[in-house]
């Protein structure tokens, strides 16, 4: 059995969490790669991996089985959404968006497109 690619967005303290773990069970796990505005940020949390600008780069070349959201709050919808779009199952970080109606929008999208949501 192939070990399931994930990517990250978010190389912060959370982002570097998920990274870790990740990278502790490569027999079950491959760290896709991750994506940060920062690329200094994902050297220190991931130096090994491929690191990406843009959610859109991470998807487009890393090919990732998932995605772990692991971004400031009202980025969430945003990612979430372009994750859905691709058809991509995902991890979010709490609170899933910073509104009520952002929620509901990902939400909403997540089950017309028949991809799954996990609040972390």
């Amino acid at each position: 059995m192939r070990a399931i690619r994930i990517g990250v967005l978010g190389a912060g303290l959370i982002g570097k969490k998920h990274i870790n773990v990740l990278l502790a069970d490569e027999g079950n796990y491959e760290l896709a790669g991750v994506a940060d505005p920062d690329l200094s940020v994902v050297a220190q949390a991931a130096p090994d991996a491929r690191q990406f600008l843009s959610i859109d780069n991470l998807i487009t070349e890393a090919k990732p089985d998932g995605v772990i959201i692991a971004t400031p709050n009202q980025t969430h919808l945003e990612m979430g959404l372009a994750c859905i779009n691709a058809g991509l199952p995902i991890l979010v970080e709490k609170p899933v968006a910073d509104s009520l109606e952002d929620a509901h929008h990902l939400i909403d999208a997540a089950e017309a497109a028949g991809v799954p949501v996990l609040v972390g």
